[in-house]
């Protein structure tokens, strides 16, 4: 850890699902047949027969890289459906992300996946118990809310601060959302599957 706080690793500690490699790799093949469908504009990849592990509902994020540039993320925060079904759901709607240009057929070969296990959602009482390269941060006031995930801080090169601020600015807020009356901050942790 270095003064400001910030871990220099991209993996936090494992969520709540802890999976053996044929399961990680399954899901990859999953998002990959899912996004290549979906770009094509295919219909999607019947699910495979599952283990009991990717058929428990688990919150799950799908991000893609092309080239390493970011080209879509999308997930879910609440653990509303089966991993299996999450992560194709995430991946088909990763590869349509309006933040990005259009992925094409040729796009394909280049990706990168990364999946994001995420835990329960942890109420974030204390700000300052945040801890870059561990934790998630989502943010939520009124009918606004923000996500970003635990390797986001990493990545860029944020401190504390800063995390604070930008998931405010994700959210459509100030950087100082995070700090008014009503703001709800929340955290969880995540296992990456590439």
């Amino acid at each position: 850890m270095t003064r400001s706080g910030v871990i220099r690793r991209r993996d936090g500690p494992v969520g709540s699902a802890t999976l053996t490699a044929q399961e990680k790799e399954l899901l990859v093949e999953i998002a990959r047949g899912s996004v290549a469908a979906a770009v094509r504009r295919e219909a999607v990849p019947p699910l495979p027969t599952l283990t009991p592990a990717l058929m428990r509902n688990q919150a799950a994020f799908v991000t893609l890289r092309a080239g390493g540039e970011l080209r879509g993320c999308v997930g879910a925060v609440i653990a509303g459906r089966p991993l299996a079904e999450q992560v194709r759901e995430s991946a088909v709607a990763a590869s349509r992300d309006g933040r990005f240009p259009p992925l094409s057929a040729a796009d394909l070969p280049r990706l990168d996946y990364d999946i994001s296990l995420l835990s329960p959602l942890t109420p974030l009482d204390d700000p300052e118990s945040l801890v870059i390269g561990r934790d998630g941060l989502m943010l939520v006031q009124g009918d606004f809310h923000g996500v970003l995930l635990p390797s986001v801080p990493v990545d860029q090169g944020w401190d504390r601060e800063t995390f604070l601020e930008q998931v405010g600015v994700k959210a459509g807020l100030s950087r100082r959302a995070w700090r008014e009356p009503g703001t709800q901050l929340f955290s969880f942790t995540a296992e990456y599957v590439r």
